[in-house]
């Protein structure tokens, strides 16, 4: 029941010209009626043509009905999921939202399944308080691909909120989840020939790690350590202890 902005002809002129004049748009949608909204107007300015031309997105996608998410397939439209949601929230969402609505909140979990370029996202904590759960994360890619992949949300004390069956119906993989922390973000800005993986003719951005996140118990990727990190070939980061590991030309 939130506001809109503008309104439907209002939001498809300007999908249209920014389009026109070769920019892509991004939105930031909490609910269903914003979602319909953007779909239309993304749509209406397509005019028949695949997103994956444009690259429009939407981020966020909370509270996506079943309908939409088959127009993200349909559109191939850029979505952002985060990598950890409320789930210690879980059975708030129930009076939230209400009986017919409430597991809307977890279909964004089915977009990288679709075969949509959908990447990670986390609304970070910058400090350490006890009552915002997210405030754990700081920015730590590994704790993402474990919520992305357990649907589970670490409590300030460290420990964890288990999923019901309902929050946890769209499971996503590893290799989704890696896909989505990597090869998807460089698609959404356009930087796929230089980015997101370890090919010939891209820049040599590449982490050594404790563990391979296709192999440990996905339980334990939150765990996992950073032992060296390289950007552009050039050692920028060699964790204490793990200097074999970092040669300094």
């Amino acid at each position: 029941r939130g506001d809109l902005y503008l309104d439907q002809p209002a939001m498809n002129q300007v999908v249209a010209e920014a389009q026109a004049a070769g920019f892509r748009v991004a939105f930031h949608t909490m609910g269903d009626r914003g979602i319909e909204t953007v779909l239309n107007a993304i749509e209406n300015a397509l005019g028949g043509a695949s997103d994956e031309v444009y690259r429009h997105q939407i981020q966020h996608n909370s509270w996506l009905r079943p309908d939409q998410v088959e127009r993200y397939a349909d559109l191939h439209i850029l979505a952002s999921v985060r990598g950890g949601l409320n789930t210690c929230e879980q059975a708030d969402y129930i009076w939230w939202c209400g009986p017919d609505r409430y597991t809307w909140t977890v279909n964004r979990f089915a977009l990288p399944g679709r075969g949509i370029h959908a990447y990670v996202e986390g609304d970070f904590g910058w400090g350490s308080d006890p009552y915002d759960p997210t405030s754990v994360f700081h920015l730590n890619p590994m704790k993402m691909l474990w919520g992305l992949v357990t649907l589970q949300q670490l409590r300030s004390d460290g420990t964890a909120c288990q999923p019901d069956p309902w929050f946890a119906e769209h499971a996503i993989t590893v290799e989704q989840a890696l896909r989505m922390a990597t090869v998807e973000p460089a698609f959404a800005v356009s930087q796929e020939n230089v980015l997101g993986s370890l090919e010939p003719g891209k820049f040599a951005d590449l982490v050594i790690l404790s563990g391979n996140p296709l192999t440990v118990a996905p339980d334990t990727l939150k765990d996992v350590q950073v032992w060296m990190t390289m950007v552009g070939g050039q050692v920028e980061y060699c964790a204490p202890g793990h200097a074999a590991l970092c040669p300094s030309d």
